[in-house]
């Protein structure tokens, strides 16, 4: 009689709210209506409007692919993730801003440990049920893509930033990615290996990232002064936009079967040139789109709405023609940056309603791992790791030694070590387009271990930096920290 009242009023609940929603919420234009009216509230209404827009994307997708209903069990674990995720950013709310202002942290690892555990770990989240609620993790990839994007111009204004950030980035890379190409060309031959290429390449564009995240927070936290903290900041910039460089370039040219690329007959070189051309095309012409937008209207709910139409627009995009959103919305950033007067204030409204985003990726990157994979996979992520020190301690000492702006300091590699939300949605974005290829497990089982390893570590990294390299103020009372006096 309980069970029989309570999937009555379930389904009445699903009939009288979620189907109007789902008929409604299910084109773009009416994404952007319910943003304006909810951000017009008078509490905390960008991260309501988030949080709401995440509800939709999470329930949308799937009613439209049932043609208006879902299944008891679908629509109980999908009320059950948003339950999860509503109260996971309630409690980053309160206990990460505490910790944050107490010591400066600000880690997403407690989220993929979450996520791993309510998904693959004890089996609430079916694979089936993650799946299908990929539109919100690509909202939440393309916000970064296009948060990238509008700061890259600030920080190449920085004398030797750039310079710095691509020999850093470039070292990087070469490491991470060339010595196990050598290695599995000695092993197993030049055939085999350009078979997995993407698997080598994806792994290596994310160790280039530098997530400016814990620099930010340290340098608020410790009151950092002096040239150190604001080009440290710019370098980790630099590197994080060649990342999404290089990861875009990794999508045009390692795709899924498309039956565009196969009628067209193009050759490898010519298929490079033709995605990215759509890449860059796309990015340009919202840029344009929106930036006209802004440029009537200043007010605060417009830029609110308008933000997030940019994401919405370019990531749907992006998702519907299987191209990476990332390097969608970071050209639309990079556009939008140089032509609109608002795109700082836009720029402004993104960092208001990041961690959203961060919980988000965070919390799916655990949910949607396996532990299908082969057990050599559970030692790599230390070689990994391993690797990724030695190309930006390497680097690190190219910088110094080729330009002036990196010699009064201490080597910037270990401060550029965070991996930050970044890394985890180029994760995503990998292993949501190559999935089904062999080894992609594997890969990203990897790339998760390292991303959760190496977020605690970096804030160790970063604060050690600033204190040699800046001038800090510390209190006894709230620091462990010995200072260079004291050491």
């Amino acid at each position: 009689m309980i069970q029989n009242s309570a999937n009555s009023a379930k389904n009445k609940i699903h009939d009288r709210i979620f189907s109007p929603l789902w008929v409604h919420l299910t084109h773009i234009p009416a994404y952007a209506t319910v943003t304006l009216e909810i951000s017009m509230l008078n509490f905390e209404k960008k991260h309501l409007t988030i949080f709401i827009l995440m509800c939709v994307l999470l329930i949308s997708p799937n009613a439209v692919a049932g043609g208006g209903d879902l299944s008891n069990e679908a629509f109980e674990s999908i009320l059950f993730l948003i339950g999860v995720i509503g109260l996971a950013y309630v409690v980053a709310g309160v206990l990460s801003g505490w910790v944050e202002r107490k010591w400066g942290l600000v880690i997403g690892a407690e989220y993929i440990i979450l996520g791993a555990a309510i998904g693959p770990g004890f089996s609430i989240l079916s694979p089936e049920v993650v799946a299908q609620i990929s539109p919100a993790i690509v909202l939440a990839e393309g916000s970064l893509g296009l948060f990238a994007g509008l700061t890259v111009w600030k920080y190449r204004k920085l004398a030797g930033a750039f310079s710095i950030g691509s020999v850093i980035s470039l070292f990087t890379f070469l490491v991470v990615t060339g010595i196990p190409m050598a290695v599995i060309y000695y092993w197993k031959g030049m055939e085999f290996l350009v078979s997995y290429f993407p698997h080598l390449l994806v792994p290596g564009t994310i160790a280039m990232i530098a997530d400016t995240t814990p620099i930010r927070s340290l340098v608020d936290f410790l009151r950092a002064k002096g040239d150190g903290a604001p080009l440290i900041q710019s370098v980790a910039g630099v590197s994080t936009s060649m990342a999404i460089v290089v990861f875009g370039l990794i999508f045009c040219l390692f795709r899924p079967a498309s039956e565009l690329v196969s009628s067209l007959d193009l050759a490898v070189f010519e298929s490079i040139l033709f995605w990215l051309l759509i890449h860059v095309l796309i990015g340009i012409f919202l840029g344009l789109i929106f930036a006209l937008f802004l440029n009537r209207d200043y007010s605060e709910e417009k830029l609110l709405t308008v933000g997030l139409g940019m994401i919405i627009f370019a990531s749907g995009v992006a998702y519907f023609l299987k191209l990476s959103p990332i390097f969608v919305s970071f050209i639309l950033g990079v556009v939008f940056s140089r032509i609109s007067k608002q795109s700082h204030a836009v720029e402004k409204m993104l960092v208001s309603i990041e961690r959203p985003a961060y919980i988000s990726l965070y919390f799916f990157l655990g949910a949607t791992l396996s532990f299908s994979f082969h057990w050599a996979a559970l030692f790599v992520p230390f070689i990994y790791i391993l690797l990724r020190y030695i190309g930006r301690g390497l680097g690190s000492i190219g910088a110094r030694q080729a330009f002036s702006e990196a010699e009064p300091y201490p080597l910037m590699g270990p401060a550029l070590w965070g991996p930050g939300a970044l890394s985890a949605a180029m994760a995503l974005n990998y292993f949501n387009v190559f999935k089904s290829s062999e080894y992609a497990n594997e890969v990203y089982f990897i790339l998760v271990l390292c991303i959760l390893f190496s977020e605690p570590i970096a804030y160790k990294f970063v604060r050690r930096w600033l204190i040699d390299a800046t001038d800090v103020e510390l209190e006894k009372e709230n620091s462990n920290i010995l200072t260079r006096e004291v050491a």
